[in-house]
């Protein structure tokens, strides 16, 4: 445990896994509003607003989980199945073009626009298809408002400096422009809704039911919730399965063994049936070590709700508290060569040597990440396609090192060329 100062405010960093449950689990301390207040507005304009990514009551953010979770249950995803594999088959029609082992692919790119798609269409019936056709406005307006976002957390001060206002306004109204389309998908649902129209059990509709169970739920509140899932899960899963693949296709036995796995599963199948997904052992192990190594929230903020002792030390009140993922996840005390990836340290025999408060890529408790199994879902069926199609050759002399703004991301867009299997 350590200390350090954001101009006034003293911040507590926890790297001790037993403290890590304290935190998170113990004393299930709230989140801080100095670390998320910021996720609500861009600029001024809304942007989260009260969604679960952003909402620091923990009264109004219990009874919103409760309403949207059964959106993630098993049953639920199993009726996306056929969703997600639509949205891959388009994805890997368009890959199949640039697959004559020559022309370099960016495959950072390729997998935020093909995560995108899913997203839209999986759980808001939306068909962005910017695979295809990367110009759409919608997707880039996305980036645009995320990237904002980026800075304004990069740079605290930068909505006080005249020499950025013009980007601040572009930002505001790309904003404005992916708030609006929300809209219109909500409003679309709810006139189909009213109708007695057959309704998809997807997110939407668990985001529809949330005026039942409180009247006072505006559609701004709604378009908070549609806001929070696609950028929580635009940058978060399309970074993830951009390191995945590249520890994958670096690691040639691990690939070998992943892609076998891959054909004993699927066989001659190119669709991937719900049942399929527990079989992909390896795969899993594979991509939980690419989480250790990469973990999407890389810090979590909480407050100190009362005066308390943590470890030896007293925290005063109102004291931010940061726990810190990636310290933990590569921490010698908990990982033996925790710069190595090895996919064997989550195989069924070694379970038992993982200590569970040194690794939650999604957090832990109850504000563990409400995506999670949809992020699994997604993860296993673009990588066991991609692999089962395709052969990726990294480029020679790039640096995969990531960086870090809210999350973490690849720094130079693992660059590879494809040919077929």
């Amino acid at each position: 445990m350590f200390v350090f100062w954001f101009f006034h405010r003293p911040v507590v960093i926890i790297t001790d896994a037993q403290l890590v449950k304290e935190v998170l689990i113990t004393k299930n301390l709230p989140k801080d509003k100095f670390g998320y207040s910021h996720l609500a507005l861009l600029f001024g304009e809304r942007m989260l607003g009260q969604g679960l990514l952003s909402e620091v009551s923990e009264e109004e953010w219990h009874w919103k989980r409760a309403t949207l979770d059964p959106g993630f249950y098993r049953p639920s995803i199993v009726g996306m199945m056929e969703s997600f594999n639509m949205t891959c088959d388009s994805f890997l029609q368009r890959l199949e073009t640039l697959a004559d082992g020559k022309a370099e692919v960016s495959m950072a790119e390729e997998l935020v626009r093909i995560n995108l798609d899913v997203i839209a269409k999986v759980a808001f019936d939306l068909d962005l298809n910017s695979t295809n056709n990367p110009d759409t406005p919608i997707p880039i307006n996305i980036r645009i408002a995320l990237e904002g976002l980026i800075q304004s957390f990069r740079k605290p001060f930068m909505r006080f400096q005249p020499s950025t206002f013009g980007y601040q306004a572009k930002c505001r109204e790309a904003v404005r422009f992916v708030r609006g389309v929300a809209k219109e998908v909500i409003e679309k649902r709810l006139k189909a809704k009213m109708k007695g129209e057959d309704q998809h059990n997807d997110l939407l509709s668990h985001i529809l039911l949330l005026p039942e169970r409180d009247s006072c739920t505006t559609m701004d509140d709604m378009v908070d919730h549609f806001m929070s899932f696609v950028v929580g899960g635009e940058e978060t899963v399309s970074n993830h399965l951009t390191f995945l693949l590249a520890a994958i296709t670096s690691h040639p036995r691990v690939e070998e063994r992943i892609v076998a796995e891959i054909d004993e599963v699927l066989g001659s199948r190119c669709a991937m049936r719900y049942e399929d997904l527990a079989r992909l052992k390896y795969l899993e192990q594979a991509s939980k070590e690419a989480l250790r190594l990469h973990p999407p929230e890389p810090a979590i903020t909480r407050v100190a709700n009362e005066s308390m002792t943590l470890g030896d030390y007293h925290i005063p009140a109102r004291t931010s508290i940061m726990v810190n993922a990636y310290v933990l996840h590569h921490h010698s005390n908990y990982w033996d060569n925790p710069e190595e990836f090895d996919p064997e340290r989550f195989s069924a025999s070694n379970q038992e040597n993982v200590e569970h408060y040194a690794y939650f890529p999604f957090s832990l408790g109850r504000h563990t990440c409400i995506g999670i199994h949809f992020a699994h879902v997604e993860t296993k069926l673009l990588i066991a396609r991609l692999l089962q199609t395709f052969k990726f050759n990294l480029l020679p002399g790039q640096d995969l090192k990531q960086m870090e703004h809210m999350t973490l991301s690849p720094k130079n867009g693992v660059r590879c060329t494809l040919s077929l299997r």
